[in-house]
């Protein structure tokens, strides 16, 4: 019997969109994309788009102090 892992849907989001809830700019998540420290997806075409869920796991682990 094999479990599967239930992962939670693409929450996509722009760019700017990205970047305000990071509060940095656009320049800086281009640069995390192409470092390759974020995941850039085209859902629709030619508009690239990110995942929240995987910006809130990231800010998550960066965190400097964890809240209960």
């Amino acid at each position: 019997m094999t479990t599967s892992r239930k992962t939670a849907p693409h929450k996509f989001v722009s760019i700017q969109a990205a970047a305000d809830y990071w509060s940095v700019s656009t320049k800086t998540i281009r640069r995390c994309i192409n470092r390759g420290e974020l995941t850039g997806y085209y859902p629709c075409g030619r508009t690239l788009r990110l995942d929240l869920n995987e910006l809130e796991a990231i800010a998550q682990a960066n965190a400097t102090r964890k809240v209960a």
